[in-house]
């Protein structure tokens, strides 16, 4: 019999970490469930670690795959899932031990559920993030909720996240809803905004069920290539056209132009390359019809001579 909520894990290099985040699921109240562990290239620990869980526990699956970045890890874990509904956990974080229980209780009314969590800095120090409760069926609601959780009053980006979400399977495999290979920065939010085009109700509770623990490194960190800034344009450019809602094309009309700034400033050291990367900003900008940069294009070249 296939489970109710596949947890799916991307691991790599998480051996000080993935213990504490599979225990917090081990020690779950709702028990139906099947976790998902992809071991994407890790050179510690972690890939021995997840086969050891495995070995306890026939819910638990482990996939060993080459490294591709977490994009392709969670692809495959999509694909292996045979849960009704998925859910997102880094192999650094870990959850309250009701997070299924509350999350089966709510999605049952919804095609997804928002919910909340706890920062954890690396001094202990801790933030609760919290927002008030929503529900709707209407889809005018339900994408003005969507820009208020974009430019909420926290200031905390609640759609640039997967793991405080729950998600239906059906939605996301029948509309081929993947994580795009090549993005390793704001993937969940081009996932979760293409995945919120289907949705027909909409659910925001308001309590803290995930523990994220803040580090100092990680794909959050690392630089990113032009080519990648243009690509999460071009995602942000396609998606805003299926929406309606105002608030959420400015929010996005916002994104595209940051994104575009960045893939021209983060080439400075080189600057025939500088010019190469403007022209492809500016020719983006025309095709999509979307206003050129220039000044802020121009203080750029300024600060790099």
């Amino acid at each position: 019999m296939n489970s109710l909520i596949s947890i799916i894990i991307p691991v790599y290099n998480a051996e000080y970490t993935l213990n504490r985040c599979i225990d917090s699921i081990l020690n779950q109240t709702f028990q139906d469930w099947e976790l998902l562990l992809i071991n994407d290239g890790s050179i510690d620990q972690s890939g021995k670690l997840c086969d050891q869980y495995a070995v306890t526990d026939q819910r638990i699956k482990v996939f060993h795959k080459e490294n591709e970045g977490v994009s392709v890890a969670r692809n495959l874990g999509i694909k292996e899932s045979t849960g009704e509904y998925i859910t997102f956990i880094d192999a650094d974080d870990e959850v309250v031990k009701d997070y299924l229980a509350i999350l089966y209780e709510n999605i049952q009314q919804s095609d997804i559920v928002f919910f909340f969590f706890k920062w954890i800095y690396t001094d202990n120090s801790k933030l609760v993030i919290l927002l008030d409760n929503f529900y709707s069926e209407e889809r005018i609601s339900i994408e003005k909720e969507m820009s208020l959780l974009m430019n909420n009053k926290i200031g905390y980006d609640l759609f640039g996240f997967t793991w405080n979400k729950i998600f239906k399977s059906y939605i996301i495999k029948k509309n081929n809803i993947r994580f795009v290979k090549g993005l390793a920065t704001s993937e969940d939010e081009v996932f979760t905004l293409d995945y919120c085009r289907y949705i027909r109700k909409l659910k925001v509770i308001n309590l803290p069920l995930y523990i994220y623990h803040i580090s100092d490194g990680g794909l959050t960190y690392k630089k990113k290539s032009s080519s990648e800034w243009m690509l999460l344009a071009a995602w942000f450019n396609c998606l805003m056209k299926e929406y309606a809602d105002e608030g959420i094309k400015v929010y996005l009309s916002k994104r595209i132009k940051t994104c575009l700034l960045n893939a021209v400033n983060c080439d400075k050291p080189l600057i025939y390359k500088f010019y190469i990367i403007v022209s492809k900003v500016i020719r983006f900008c025309i095709k999509n019809n979307i206003p050129v940069p220039y000044r802020a294009i121009l203080r750029i070249l300024v600060l790099k001579r």
